[in-house]
């Protein structure tokens, strides 16, 4: 295997993403990571690709404008991968710990080209997943950037977003009650938690 997944359109995407981010970021580029399934290697074909970009300090507005361009330019590429990337800009001092108060980071959802302030990757089980099994895309390895996440942290958190996962499945999505995708992940994410 060439590149980080066994997918070359991916790991050309990535690249992309990469060139781009450390383009608009410059110094305030610290390293940008693969977690998620890619991380653990349980991705396939129909996977989103979970990545989180450290900064040094915090975004300026001109940093911020850049990314959204740079992200709208990377979801017009001619392949799927270009419009699964979710993930979040986070600054390096925000990251070591876990942050029970959930502060937003600017985050991509997947199938989306905008960027918006979402608290989506600011989990204690973000920080686990990314410090032991991340995948540094550049920059140096996430070990070095989290504290390690204990079990007690994990479990006070499962216990605290159980009873939202659990008021998401009754909602309606644009598919109908229950789209083909969510049902899946709420089961997936009801074994983990």
């Amino acid at each position: 295997m060439v590149g980080p997944t066994a997918f070359p359109d991916l790991n050309a995407v990535l690249s992309e993403l990469v060139g781009g981010v450390r383009s608009v970021l410059g110094e305030n580029f610290c390293g940008a990571y693969l977690q998620g399934s890619f991380a653990t290697g349980n991705a396939d074909i129909f996977s989103d690709v979970d990545f989180m970009v450290v900064t040094h300090e915090e975004l300026s507005g001109e940093q911020e404008a850049g990314l959204q361009a740079m992200h709208r330019r990377i979801y017009m590429l001619e392949t799927p991968w270009a419009q699964h990337l979710e993930g979040s800009y986070v600054p390096a001092g925000c990251l070591r710990r876990v942050d029970w108060s959930r502060s937003p980071f600017l985050y991509l959802d997947n199938g989306s080209d905008q960027l918006v302030f979402d608290s989506h990757c600011n989990t204690a089980v973000v920080r686990w997943l990314l410090r032991e099994h991340g995948l540094a895309l550049a920059g140096p390895e996430p070990r070095t950037l989290i504290d390690p996440v204990s079990a007690p942290d994990l479990q006070r958190e499962a216990a605290a977003r159980v009873h939202e996962y659990a008021e998401s499945a009754r909602g309606s999505t644009e598919a109908g009650p229950m789209s083909r995708w969510e049902q899946p992940y709420l089961v997936i994410t009801f074994c983990r938690l």
